[in-house]
């Protein structure tokens, strides 16, 4: 049989952090599914620190919780209980959090291609005895191509892809890339601006990564 005091003070830390979540000043309302189970929130000031969105998503599965978008909302599973330190974190970067775990290119989320890479590194730094720098931004190139190829281009019809003007007498559309009816390709360019929609299409790619916590130390720019 349960301990009703042990439960009574489990349900009221949970109150305070579910109302810590949902009350935050400027957020939409974030939605708490908590699977108590026995164990109760660890309220421990010395852990309470505003964690990076990443570092959030990190420590919420380390500690077993699971997180789902429902609408505009963050729903938290905690099993085993959620520390408030990692409460505080999912709260302060609610947004963020759920940007990282809505799919998107590919149908992979944010966290996807971040776990993806995160992995790859650690599998360079070990097996090839690469520093970690170098293994990261190796990593890095490898997803920056994987994402590429699974975000199709913007739409280009009649028109440059680059600058947007139509045929020149001088400088034809030329349709690159795609010859296998993936959505988005070929795409119509001038000979002119090859260079410089790849070079721009490339860096977007590669700072959209880095939004979600990918890092590399070198520039991401490589031949098409």
């Amino acid at each position: 049989m349960k301990n009703s005091t042990r439960d009574e003070t489990t349900q009221a830390r949970y109150g305070c952090a579910t109302a810590a979540m949902s009350s935050h000043a400027g957020a939409v309302p974030v939605s708490v599914a908590q699977d108590t189970g026995d164990m109760g929130v660890k309220n421990d000031a010395a852990t309470r620190v505003d964690l990076p969105a990443v570092a959030a998503l990190s420590s919420a599965r380390t500690a077993d919780i699971d997180l789902e978008v429902v609408g505009e909302e963050l729903a938290i599973h905690a099993p085993f209980g959620a520390p408030l330190a990692v409460i505080d974190a999912l709260r302060a970067h609610r947004a963020e959090i759920i940007q990282m775990l809505t799919p998107g290119a590919g149908g992979r989320t944010p966290e996807d291609w971040f776990t993806d890479w995160e992995e790859r590194a650690a599998i360079l730094e070990h097996d090839q005895s690469l520093p970690r720098p170098e293994a990261e931004a190796l990593a890095f190139d490898i997803v920056l191509v994987k994402h590429l190829d699974a975000t199709p281009p913007a739409p280009a019809i009649g028109v440059c892809a680059h600058c947007r003007r139509a045929d020149l007498p001088d400088n034809p559309l030329i349709p690159h890339g795609g010859s296998d009816g993936t959505p988005g390709w070929p795409v119509p360019l001038h000979t002119s601006c090859f260079q410089s929609w790849h070079s721009r299409r490339r860096a977007d790619a590669a700072a959209r990564l880095k939004s979600w916590g990918l890092r590399t130390d070198r520039p991401t720019y490589a031949p098409f």
